[in-house]
């Protein structure tokens, strides 16, 4: 399962950087909350998890939370792109329900370690022509930068895995985790210069919050 679990965030990685290529990022974000369907759909399935009508509601908040701060500015055309964000939030959803599984059976810390390792090499072998542009991450500039991006992602990436060691939390995780979409606007209003449609932004963090409560 850990290998599955590496073979599915592999392909939701690749997938995501091929649909941001051809769709624009609004049109990612709304289609990813489908994401949240499914990991409360395989969620009750395969790990036997209960759902009710307040998590249901808190859910229901959080994906509306997330359509409000999206700027789309054209509708929807099905289209490859689109194919790849619905095949990233389909993989995506099932990825975070094996995450749950196996993190009950390893230590959070070594299993985010591991599957990190070997989501690289399966992303490898989905792309492996990135292989020609290595130059570029061995330099020092670009290695600054990553520093604190890994750090800062390890970091989640273990809070998350201690998170889903509770049972019965899957579907309620993988919800809250869709709220990152809220917190990263509300970050880029303090710390960038994004104020536009401020009030928007302001209840679908109110909203999000409420969401969140729900699925305590």
């Amino acid at each position: 399962m850990l290998l599955l679990a590496s073979i599915l965030w592999g392909a939701t990685v690749v997938f995501l950087f091929k649909a941001l290529q051809l769709v624009d990022v609004s049109e990612v974000t709304i289609l990813s909350t489908i994401r949240v369907l499914v990991i409360i759909a395989a969620s009750m399935i395969f790990l036997h998890e209960s759902f009710g009508i307040v998590k249901i509601i808190g859910t229901v908040i959080i994906i509306v939370s997330t359509l409000l701060v999206t700027d789309l500015k054209k509708g929807i055309t099905f289209n490859k792109g689109v194919l790849y964000t619905l095949l990233m939030a389909l993989l995506g959803g099932l990825a975070i329900v094996t995450d749950s599984f196996n993190v009950k059976q390893y230590d959070p810390v070594f299993y985010n370690s591991i599957q990190n390792f070997l989501s690289g090499f399966c992303i490898l072998l989905f792309y492996p022509k990135a292989l020609k542009q290595w130059q570029h991450f061995v330099q020092p500039t670009f290695l600054k930068k990553m520093l604190p991006l890994g750090i800062f992602s390890t970091i989640q990436a273990i809070a998350y895995l201690v998170a889903l060691v509770t049972p019965g939390v899957t579907a309620q995780v993988g919800t809250i985790k869709q709220s990152t979409v809220i917190l990263t606007v509300i970050l880029a209003i303090v710390f960038l210069p994004e104020k536009n449609n401020l009030l928007r932004k302001i209840i679908a963090a109110v909203l999000v919050t409420v969401g969140v409560f729900l699925l305590r």
